[in-house]
């Protein structure tokens, strides 16, 4: 008899693995203990464009294990986009992930609100004043 294991299980193995690759056993366990809590609140929520929101979760989280991030910065990956759909989240994680990942989602949001306020005012500027444009914006996210 032949064991059969779906490929989106598979995969999430796969995403699992990568996601973790390069990390401590102490900073493993901090990340899957994210994942589980993602896991259960992104069940069944989609994005505007369409996409899970556990899947782009794992994707972003993908991308910043590739990018050899320390385990504080898969966390938020992992946490973000809850985050900014639900603005308890965030005060949720300081007490259980730990108020570093909570900084950081608060920082993802303010460079979120800079983008829509930037937007919002047209500041898709080009040609000759758009450095002018950007001084004070470029200023505060160096800052962040």
């Amino acid at each position: 008899m032949v064991s059969v294991v779906s490929s989106a299980a598979a995969d999430n193995a796969d995403k699992t693995q990568l996601i973790l690759s390069g990390l401590s056993e102490t900073d493993q366990n901090k990340v899957r203990a994210v994942m589980a809590w993602v896991a259960e609140r992104a069940a069944g929520k989609t994005l505007d464009t369409g996409q899970g929101v556990l899947v782009h979760l794992m994707g972003v989280a993908v991308q910043l294990a590739e990018l050899n991030t320390d385990a504080a910065t898969r966390m938020t990956g992992l946490l973000a986009t809850l985050a900014t759909t639900d603005p308890q989240i965030e005060k949720q994680v300081g007490s259980l992930f730990g108020m570093d990942i909570s900084r950081m989602l608060n920082n993802i949001r303010q460079l979120q609100k800079l983008r829509s306020t930037l937007s919002a005012h047209g500041f898709a500027a080009t040609g000759a004043n758009t450095a002018a444009l950007w001084t004070d914006q470029i200023e505060v996210i160096r800052k962040m």
